[in-house]
């Protein structure tokens, strides 16, 4: 089969691909946000004293890294009946934030080495010394596992095409049923979310020299 490339192709449709880039943003921005918050907050249950609290983490960890992003989705789209926005937000938030809570826990640990001790003895109380000591050190240790796993969720937004929300992916295949040209599309889809993962990529980097220069 011969396939003739036609590049001009795209230029009609250039601004639907904007729309799809900015319904991604639109499910990766809040994703990523109630991810770090929720991944922080269970990796710090994690490292508690407190057994409670820490079993309540391992198993909230252990069930959602083993659920498939897409079955959470469905779970909050077809039973919970919520919107397809929502559906994918929280879907994606749930699932990277397991993930977020074992980097957390990793990142308290290499902080707390020293520190902890250090920080109660000057008169710290252990909730002090972990707020006021052993996160902000831990959350810049995180920087670098961080930005895999924001990449990741931006990988995990395209999830949102499965309930029809109108994100890259979604365009990209909506406009490939238009046209028939799925290669041309194609390209494009991946050379956006190739742009959109080295802008995450290199802010970052700058958010890592910022933090190495304060520690």
């Amino acid at each position: 089969m011969n396939y003739r490339f036609d590049w001009s192709v795209l230029w009609p449709y250039m601004g639907a691909l904007f729309r799809g880039t900015l319904g991604t943003l639109e499910v990766f921005i809040p994703a990523v946000v109630l991810s770090i918050v929720a991944g922080v907050l269970i990796g710090t249950a994690k490292s508690s004293s407190c057994e409670f609290l820490r079993d309540l983490a391992q198993y909230y960890v252990q069930l959602f890294r083993n659920i498939p992003g897409i079955v959470i989705i469905f779970f909050l789209y077809f039973v919970y009946k919520l919107d397809p926005f929502s559906a994918a937000v929280i879907g994606v938030a749930i699932h990277h934030s397991a993930y977020i809570a074992e980097v957390t826990q990793a990142g308290i640990r290499s902080a707390a080495r020293g520190l902890l001790s250090t920080a109660l003895a000057s008169g710290f109380t252990v909730i002090g010394a972990y707020r006021h000591v052993v996160l902000p050190v831990a959350l810049r240790l995180m920087v670098p596992p961080l930005t895999t796993h924001m990449i990741e969720i931006l990988k995990g937004t395209s999830l949102a095409m499965t309930i029809s929300f109108a994100e890259l992916t979604y365009t990209v295949s909506v406009l490939t049923d238009t046209t028939y040209r799925g290669f041309e599309f194609a390209t494009a889809g991946t050379l956006l979310y190739g742009a959109l993962a080295l802008v995450i990529a290199g802010v970052m980097r700058i958010v890592e020299a910022r933090v190495r220069v304060r520690l």
